[in-house]
């Protein structure tokens, strides 16, 4: 009897040895892929905030461009629009923060308004100065819109990379 409590010892020690030792090595595993995951998905919101940056960026340049005074009569000019990045922004919100998508919408809304006032603006230097000025307001509001959308979304870019840090 006491050969068979021996190899069943033995059994039973290298049974629990190697079960062990494989949950050690699945917990290892889960641990690095999520700690993986969480520094990529931190990149990729960093990659994301930079992308608003330019937009918010961008729509400032434009205006300080182009809001100057305007006197009557005289011609505009072409506007030299910077190409922002917007299939990036959408891949990066729809990858890997949907959480912002709402953010996403408010933002690519107000650039699209933004859009509409300077559609408007087709002949606008054969018209009186105070046409003039009224484009040139409701561009820096909506300019400001644009702007304060991409803050927004900045915030909560901010506010989803704590969770990951």
């Amino acid at each position: 009897m006491s050969p068979w409590i021996t190899v069943f010892s033995t059994v039973v020690g290298v049974l629990l040895g190697g079960g062990l030792a494989w949950f050690n090595s699945r917990f290892q595993l889960r641990y690095q892929e999520n700690r993986d995951r969480k520094k990529l998905i931190l990149s990729k919101l960093e990659e994301l905030y930079e992308v608003i940056s330019q937009f918010r960026l961008a729509y400032r340049a434009l205006s300080k461009d182009h809001m100057t005074t305007l006197p009557a009569g005289e011609p505009m000019g072409d506007i030299d629009v910077p190409p922002l990045p917007t299939e990036r922004l959408q891949m990066l919100v729809g990858i890997y923060a949907p959480e912002l998508y709402t953010h996403l919408e408010l933002v690519l809304k107000s650039r699209e308004n933004y859009g509409f006032v300077f559609m408007r603006r087709v002949g606008l230097e054969r018209q009186s100065e105070t046409a003039i000025k009224q484009f040139i307001s409701d561009a820096l509001a909506e300019e400001q819109h644009v702007i304060r959308a991409c803050e927004a979304m900045q915030k909560e870019i901010v506010a989803l990379s704590k969770k990951y840090i």
